[in-house]
């Protein structure tokens, strides 16, 4: 099924090779973008690499105004100290965990701060090398 419409989708006969990988890309992109919770993908220097739907919900901003922009300078409250060191640290020895276990973490917005949970995970890019994954979900 159309996942916006609801209607079917019948499988392509014989795609080319180029086909094949243009469709994986539509479908991995449509999974990321259909996440429940808000998704960053984050690089080695801390620069937004990707964010889903829900991100952009979450967070107010477009996805233009979130992707190449550096994530402690976009989203970080100014009160958090050495954000940078912080993810240095995590590259260090990558692995999936939350983040800030008995903390109260916030994220800058459009519109002020919100109060998040945030989990890690390590997601390896072919080209790019080891990035992080930071799901994010406000609290309650």
């Amino acid at each position: 099924m159309d996942s916006e419409s609801g209607s079917q989708i019948e499988p392509m006969d014989e795609p080319t090779i180029t086909e094949q990988m243009e469709v994986e890309e539509r479908f991995h992109r449509e999974m990321f973008d259909k996440i429940p919770d808000a998704v960053l993908i984050v690089d080695r220097q801390g620069v937004i690499e990707r964010c889903n739907n829900k991100a952009t919900v979450l967070l107010g901003y477009e996805r233009a105004s979130l992707v190449g922009k550096d994530l402690t300078e976009t989203l970080v409250p100014p009160s958090v100290k050495d954000h940078a060191a912080n993810i240095k640290h995590y590259f260090e020895d990558p692995y999936t965990r939350p983040m800030g276990i008995n903390l109260n973490i916030s994220v800058v917005t459009k519109d002020g701060e919100v109060p998040v949970t945030i989990h890690l995970a390590p997601v390896v890019h072919g080209i790019k090398g080891t990035m992080a994954m930071a799901i994010l979900r406000r609290k309650p």
